[in-house]
């Protein structure tokens, strides 16, 4: 899981959108939301998703293992 005062926009990360698809989704981070603690990520086949930040990973190692939990 990514820490939200690690991350910054332009970064890129891995996240797990199960109404999306399946597999982790990797995205370019466009916007940070603190109130909220979530992340906006723009994805070349996903468009743009909102995710909270227990769902983003710097690694889709990690992501993958979040998934088996």
């Amino acid at each position: 899981m990514i820490d939200i005062n690690e991350c910054s926009i332009g970064d890129v990360c891995w996240a797990l959108i199960p109404a999306v698809q399946r597999a982790p989704v990797y995205g370019t981070i466009s916007s940070i939301y603190l109130k909220e603690n979530a992340i906006q990520i723009t994805t070349m086949m996903n468009g743009i998703r909102v995710v909270p930040v227990q769902n983003a990973f710097w690694s889709e190692k990690e992501a993958k293992e979040a998934k088996k939990k």
